[in-house]
């Protein structure tokens, strides 16, 4: 039971400095709570070792900021902004819109038409996005009117 107390004195005396170290870098509460709970069970794994050290603090600071950009690079690479999931079509992906389950068929034939005239010529596009943009206009408009599209 000696250990288990030395180890319950460790975690109070270093807590406050890994869960500080985690939120200034992860800027979530939630996600540093976990951060600091797995660096305290590293911190345990090495305990024997680490306990008589004088370098804990810096052990244990070093490791919170390593598990915080192991963090980071998992979870932050799943959330793409907006902005990026255009570019991304525009690359070859699947870009937002088309991700979308229910579209209206007129938007469907002038994504359709802008995807072939991009495989056609390469990168470059064969009408400007000024008339891609007045396509999607007049689609929305002739959906709206309840007329057939142009």
């Amino acid at each position: 039971m000696a250990d288990v107390e030395r180890f319950e004195a460790f975690v109070r005396t270093y807590q406050d400095m890994v869960y500080a170290t985690a939120v200034r870098l992860l800027g979530n509460p939630a996600e540093a709570e976990d951060v600091a709970q797995s660096v305290f069970l590293k911190a345990f794994e090495q305990f024997d070792s680490l306990s008589t050290s004088p370098a804990a603090a810096g052990w244990l600071k070093t490791v919170a900021r390593n598990t915080c950009l192991n963090h980071l690079s998992r979870y932050r690479a799943r959330w793409q902004f907006f902005s990026e999931l255009d570019r991304a079509g525009e690359s070859g992906t699947i870009a937002f819109a088309d991700s979308v389950a229910a579209r209206d068929t007129e938007d469907e034939d002038v994504q359709r038409q802008d995807r072939d005239a991009r495989r056609r010529h390469g990168a470059g596009t064969t009408r400007s996005n000024a008339t891609n943009a007045d396509a999607r206009v007049a689609a929305s408009a002739a959906r709206i009117s309840g007329s057939p599209a142009p």
